[in-house]
């Protein structure tokens, strides 16, 4: 009974640990950034492509650890679009609201129109350093 017992703890524990490796470990092939001039594609202007692994990683743990907004979300247009080419999910589209003057950052999922994440305030200065920077 014992045996059986560490075999299910083990068995839960490695499960446990593929999903949160899959879950966070980014499958990215590369992020296009663009400033944005409102919603529409083809008014926003490119400012660079984020091929590095270990930033695209950062960015994948960011959007994926911010916290949905309860309701729907009236906003202004963003300050960036994130274009993330995935291996598997194909091209994604993210609006992001960041500045320079940013405490805290919101993203919004092109697909999910209305339905705001909020980022917490260190991920939002690790994002001011990663899409700031591009900008210039």
């Amino acid at each position: 009974m014992k045996r059986k017992s560490v075999y299910l703890v083990l068995f839960v524990f490695i499960i446990l640990s593929l999903s949160t490796y899959f879950y966070l470990n980014s499958s990215y092939q590369k992020i296009d950034v663009f400033t944005a001039n409102g919603f529409d594609k083809e008014t926003n202007t490119p400012i660079s492509s984020i091929t590095d692994k270990k930033t695209m990683r950062e960015i994948s743990i960011i959007i994926k650890t911010s916290n949905k907004i309860n309701g729907k979300v009236d906003v202004a247009p963003p300050n960036f679009v994130l274009e993330i080419h995935s291996f598997i999910n194909g091209i994604k589209t993210i609006y992001l609201w960041l500045d320079k003057d940013s405490i805290k950052g919101m993203l919004m999922y092109k697909n999910k129109n209305g339905t705001g994440y909020s980022i917490s305030e260190d991920n939002t200065q690790r994002l001011k350093q990663v899409i700031l920077i591009s900008e210039n």
